[in-house]
């Protein structure tokens, strides 16, 4: 199942989840203003999104264009490079499943091997997700199978392209700091989009220790311009722990991100001296990013944006000079 169908079908429910009841309007993961502003920030660097990856060797084509064709062609890669970076949806973990249906004594020690028998309807009509898995126990008891029962079911009768049977071993907790150290933390994340669902515990916990790594290594450009820079911006806003990120995009002459993410954090916190003030006198651009940092931090970022501010206004008075 595509990301993009699985954040249509739970789009609604998702957005329920996070509602919040205050005076403030909280903004949600798929908020219009959010999917924008992050997708803004992604970033399009083409030689990136589109760089070798290891896969079968094949044999290269090569064409000769005229200048209108090489521009199609440099258009479709655009928007290939556009659908590639789509986001996946961050969803609410879902809940534990634990329903008995029946107990039927009079089957109590009917497996001699006492396994587990496991019903599941593999109808074409109905989609994996939705399908009817029930279990019934050694001991007489049907129950409705488990998350982990049912993503293994799934796998087996409706099975998914590179997903495994078990979660590898690579995406274990204590697995994951060797692959951070050697910066593979894009490839974790990939592995994960494809091993789990996005509203299962294993894909939530890969991604959010993922993103707290690259927040606490500052490598936050290891993501950019991949489909998963908006889901770590996203993360370190709901945490309120953009400090880190702020000075990076700063340090990275980024000006333009640096507001966008101060705009997305008056969405997430709109209570904030920060929203309120910056609302209420209307600034803009340079102006909304000093603002923040007058009043939020980090200093170390409020420093360096001084000293880009000076560092223009002595390129702006040498010119006036000449």
């Amino acid at each position: 199942m595509s990301f993009a169908a699985f954040s249509s079908r739970f789009f609604v429910a998702t957005r329920c989840l996070s509602a919040k009841s205050s005076k403030y309007a909280v903004a949600t993961f798929f908020d219009r203003r959010v999917q924008t502003l992050l997708s803004e920030m992604t970033g399009l660097n083409l030689d990136k999104v589109f760089a070798p990856r290891k896969e079968r060797l094949r044999q290269p084509k090569y064409q000769l264009m005229s200048e209108e064709q090489f521009a199609k062609a440099e258009e479709d890669s655009i928007e290939k490079a556009k659908k590639l970076l789509r986001m996946p949806p961050v969803l609410e973990q879902r809940k534990d499943i634990d329903e008995i249906i029946d107990h039927d004594k009079l089957l109590d020690g009917h497996d001699v091997d006492n396994a587990n028998l496991v019903f599941m309807d593999i109808s074409l009509d109905i989609h994996n997700r939705d399908c009817r898995i029930v279990v019934r126990e050694p001991n007489g008891v049907l129950r409705q199978a488990t998350w982990a029962e049912r993503d293994k079911m799934r796998q087996i009768y409706f099975p998914v392209e590179g997903r495994k049977l078990h979660i590898p071993a690579l995406l274990q907790s204590e697995n994951l700091q060797s692959l951070f150290a050697q910066g593979k933390h894009e490839y974790v994340l990939d592995v994960a989009n494809v091993q789990c669902d996005p509203d299962s515990e294993d894909y939530i916990r890969v991604h959010e220790e993922t993103y707290e790594d690259i927040n606490k290594r500052q490598c936050h450009e290891v993501l950019r311009s991949t489909r998963h820079y908006g889901g770590m911006v996203y993360h370190l806003l709901k945490k309120d722990l953009i400090e880190n990120l702020l000075l990076s995009i700063l340090e990275g002459g980024r000006m333009d991100d640096a507001e966008r993410l101060i705009k997305l954090h008056h969405l997430f916190h709109p209570s904030t001296s920060s929203s309120t003030q910056c609302k209420q006198k209307g600034v803009s651009g340079a102006e909304l990013v000093e603002m923040h940092l007058r009043l939020h931090g980090p200093e170390k970022a409020l420093n360096y944006l001084e000293r880009l501010e000076k560092g223009s206004q002595r390129v702006h008075s040498s010119l006036g000079s000449l």
